[in-house]
């Protein structure tokens, strides 16, 4: 069961027991208002913290028997379904924030590539495919260090990868 058939079935579960209440007396909620709940709006960042568990820095609600991370269930009470292959990625670098004006949709790679210029990581991993069209781009000039921008890497990896310290393996 994925993240939208977990809320799906939960509160389709709410509406046809037609109870507002548990038997032992908790409120029933459906599962907006259940993860509203657990929300504090930060005023100065705008960020929407996460305080319904801790432990993990994005937090988890459970939906359904699901363990569902708080920052992907944000996003598809508010945006819609995840979408296979692509993460949910931080405008603020804050693992906690569930704000859906903070999130958006970005591969592992935008993702690594996000998080290195913003100095949140060090250098991302280059592929072979990577690795060659970046010595085609040092050959017409193009500077190390926009490159370094462009690949999510730092600048030594760059110069690296240029003097055959690095990637030797691959033709030039």
């Amino acid at each position: 069961m994925d993240i939208m058939e977990a809320i799906a079935h939960h509160d389709a579960r709410i509406r046809s027991a037609g109870r507002s209440h548990h038997k032992d007396g908790r409120k029933r909620g459906f599962v907006m208002d259940q993860f509203m709940a657990k929300v504090h709006f930060e005023p100065n960042s705008g960020c929407w913290l996460w305080e319904g568990s801790e432990g993990d820095p994005y937090g988890r609600m459970m939906v359904s028997g699901l363990s569902a991370k708080a920052h992907q269930l944000s996003y598809c009470l508010h945006k819609g379904p995840l979408v296979s292959g692509l993460d949910i990625c931080h405008k603020c670098d804050t693992p906690g924030c569930v704000n859906p004006n903070h999130l958006f949709l970005g591969t592992r790679r935008e993702n690594g590539i996000d998080a290195a210029r913003k100095g949140r990581c060090r250098a991302q991993v280059l592929r072979v495919g990577d690795v060659k069209n970046i010595r085609a781009a040092i050959a017409i000039g193009i500077p190390q260090r926009q490159l370094a921008e462009t690949y999510g890497v730092t600048d030594a990896t760059i110069c690296d990868l240029k003097m055959g310290r690095t990637w030797a393996h691959v033709d030039h």
